[in-house]
């Protein structure tokens, strides 16, 4: 029942923008459980897994955007300050430049602890970062006017 309910939550997390359900899986302690599964499928134990949890994607997909859709459209104002919110409190995990406080080594692979967001250096990084950001948000205007004159 907790494949199926990782299954649901996790594809609900990938539908909202800035959350990660690679992520939530991991807090749900059971990314490497499935990814592990979908390397070897034709395994019997690791097919029950990948259908358990793909059983819970469908439902979770299907119940989750049918939420989302009813939400957005009695709600949408307030759905759309809550979704801005979350993509917001995100930034914060997604900051591109950190500086890694404490780490730690198990079996031979370095993993992060605790890091800390600094505000970037001036230099070329920088200005490509800058630029990507721009690009996207022209495509995304660019996009948006696109779909508003072929919907009139």
């Amino acid at each position: 029942w907790f494949i199926f309910l990782c299954g649901v939550i996790g594809v609900c997390a990938m539908i909202l923008p800035g959350i990660s359900g690679s992520f939530v899986l991991l807090i749900l302690g059971k990314y490497a459980y499935i990814i592990m599964a979908f390397k070897n499928p034709f395994i019997i134990d690791n097919f029950k897994v990948i259908l358990i949890f793909s059983l819970g994607c469908l439902i979770g997909i299907i119940s989750f955007s049918r939420i989302l859709s009813y939400a957005l459209a009695n709600w949408h104002d307030h759905t759309f300050a809550f979704l801005t919110g979350i993509m917001i409190g995100c930034m914060r995990k997604v900051w591109p430049w950190k500086i890694t406080l404490e780490s730690e080594i198990i079996k031979g692979k370095e993993y992060i602890v605790k890091e800390e967001n600094i505000w970037p250096l001036f230099n070329l990084e920088l200005v490509k970062a800058l630029i990507l950001i721009c690009l996207g948000f022209v495509l995304v205007i660019t996009l948006a006017k696109m779909s508003k004159n072929n919907s009139k």
